[in-house]
């Protein structure tokens, strides 16, 4: 059995293709899923990775990692109690994990994983990719570009030759990508993005904004405690998804720190708009990366035919809003959940 790998920023899934001939993502122990890209050491020889481990985030922030796929291929290290680990390491701990929910949902030997990685990923990151499945006791076949994975699950439902831009905005990348699908079969055409942006970047624009509030209604500065962060960023991030389908939140985390006076509470009403304005430099961004990308294709806007989301910040209505005016007419796919596509 040969399955495959979403091995993401924020969250990785694990799927496998049925008698079916179609790919079915594997469960992992809460039922879930989306299995988030987090570590938790307990100590030396307990490890604990997913759910479990982004439980301990806010308790054992020391000793939990999460996000360390923006560091593929890098010279950088966790420091954990005394040991450091490479980004190799935590990857290859997530990589097994999801090994191990495919091996006891299927009850059967996994020869293999084609794993999906960002268009954008230069060889020194897909190198250190494949080395987290070495050491993970798993053989990579594939590495698979992740946009050309979202367009090929709409592709074999389209019997027409269209050109396709694919934008994949994860937790922390964004992959543009522009293929010509003919024949049954996607070709890539260009790609461009950025391995520095995704949707951390939103959360930590609406999480100093929080701590900013707080400080300026307060007159307390929560910037040096770890515990009280780390709830506002795990807070900002569910804040983010909400304001994708509501145009107003609440932010309620009480007794997040002691004053003159006793518990402080922080109680915010974030709106849509004032969370637009706080990330405009980000959605920005997301336009002069998309133009390069048109520019080094040598391609003008005329020759998308359709357009396909994929990662969960596409979710965010500011996104979408900038695709349909940037491709006015063009139709944007999205049908398919776009952290599963």
């Amino acid at each position: 059995m040969i399955i495959g790998i979403d091995l993401g920023t924020t969250n990785s899934l694990v799927a496998f293709v049925n008698r079916e001939n179609k790919p079915e993502i594997i469960i992992n122990e809460r039922g879930n899923r989306l299995t988030p890209s987090v570590v938790y050491f307990k100590n030396e020889q307990e490890v604990l990775v997913g759910e479990l481990a982004r439980s301990q985030l806010i308790l054992k922030a020391d000793r939990t990692v999460s996000g360390i796929k923006r560091h593929m291929g890098e010279d950088y290290q966790v420091m954990i109690g005394e040991r450091g680990y490479s980004p190799v390491e935590i990857s290859a701990l997530i990589l097994r994990k999801l090994v191990k929910y495919a091996q006891e949902y299927l009850g059967d030997t996994i020869e293999g994983a084609v794993v999906t990685v960002p268009a954008y990923f230069n060889d020194n990151q897909r190198q250190a990719t494949l080395m987290a499945g070495e050491l993970a006791g798993i053989k990579i076949f594939k590495l698979l570009n992740e946009p050309t994975a979202a367009a090929l699950a709409y592709g074999f439902e389209s019997s027409q030759n269209q050109h396709v831009l694919v934008l994949d905005i994860g937790g922390g990348t964004f992959d543009i990508t522009l293929m010509e699908y003919q024949d049954n079969t996607c070709s890539v055409i260009c790609s461009g993005g950025s391995t520095t942006l995704g949707g951390i970047d939103f959360d930590n624009r609406l999480a100093e904004h929080i701590l900013k509030t707080f400080r300026e209604t307060q007159g307390i500065d929560l910037a040096n405690d770890l515990i009280a962060r780390q709830q506002i960023q795990i807070n900002a991030e569910k804040v983010k998804m909400d304001l994708s389908t509501i145009n107003e939140c609440s932010i309620l985390i009480p007794y997040i720190t002691m004053g003159p006076q006793g518990p402080v509470h922080l109680n915010q009403l974030i709106y849509r708009e004032q969370f637009d304005h706080l990330c405009h430099d980000l959605f920005a961004q997301i336009e002069s990366l998309i133009a390069q990308t048109m520019s080094k294709a040598g391609v003008s806007k005329d020759w998308v035919d359709v357009i396909v989301l994929a990662g969960g910040a596409s979710r965010m209505p500011g996104f979408r809003e900038k695709v349909a005016l940037l491709f006015a007419g063009v139709e944007i796919k999205s049908e398919i959940n776009p952290d599963e596509v």
